[in-house]
């Protein structure tokens, strides 16, 4: 059946094109929240790259070791620039001021990945564009279920396929699973004979896969009430775990 229209890689382009050319307007861009807005967004497209939702997104073979370089020189650049973000008794805000090196070296990483992915037609035509949805942290779990309710062949809302199921059937069924697993996460009693590390893992994995359970039900229409009741299931553990 036919996928979901998805341009994420497109605009997690623009958005970088955008964040490579607003720092020409002056040094009081290029700070560390400058640094983790692109880290996040090449962080996203790095998984899009590995993990491809769409088939337009698919790199042809001969253009994947120089794209993939040219992602994965952004990532690391991008991540070193941080660093100081990262917590500890030396962490500092986000409005520091990088050094010059600093900056000028991810600014001519994102220039070689935007001219790469221009060069092999990867993601379509750009312009450089805001998107601040972009710049959310990278939750691995979530990008991974949302990839596997796609992969394979994603739905259309509306459509049938042969055994007459629509999207939202298909959804529908998805959730229940979703639900399933999350009232076994939270609820049941052989839970409390898991090793702590293995229990906070399958929780992640619960919360991850039933998020986007939630959303790919309520894309293909699905009723409000049961959107609620499965939203309030991560809420509720959300809430315990803190």
């Amino acid at each position: 059946m036919a996928a979901l229209k998805d341009d994420t890689v497109l605009r997690l382009l623009c958005h970088l094109a955008w964040l490579r050319d607003i720092v020409g307007s002056g040094p009081n861009q290029r700070t560390l929240g400058w640094a983790r807005r692109v880290y996040n967004s090449a962080a996203h497209l790095q998984f899009r790259f590995v993990y491809p939702h769409q088939s337009q997104d698919r790199v042809a073979e001969p253009s994947q070791p120089v794209l993939a370089k040219a992602i994965e020189t952004v990532v690391g650049a991008a991540s070193d620039a941080i660093e100081l973000l990262r917590g500890g008794a030396g962490a500092v805000g986000e409005g520091l001021a990088l050094d010059v090196a600093t900056a000028r070296e991810l600014c001519d990483a994102l220039t070689v990945l935007l001219d790469t992915a221009n060069k092999i037609g990867w993601g379509g035509v750009r312009a450089p564009k805001e998107d601040a949805t972009l710049d959310r942290p990278l939750n691995p779990l979530q990008l991974l279920a949302a990839w596997r309710r796609r992969h394979g062949g994603g739905t259309q809302a509306g459509r049938h396929d042969a055994s007459g199921s629509t999207a939202a059937d298909e959804a529908k069924a998805e959730l229940c699973k979703g639900i399933a697993t999350a009232l076994v996460a939270n609820h049941s009693r052989v839970m409390r004979k898991v090793p702590t590390s293995a229990s906070e893992a399958f929780h992640a994995a619960a919360d991850a896969y039933l998020t986007v359970d939630v959303e790919e039900f309520g894309r293909a229409g699905g009723d409000q009430l049961i959107q609620r009741f499965a939203a309030q299931l991560i809420h509720a553990h959300i809430r315990r775990a803190r």
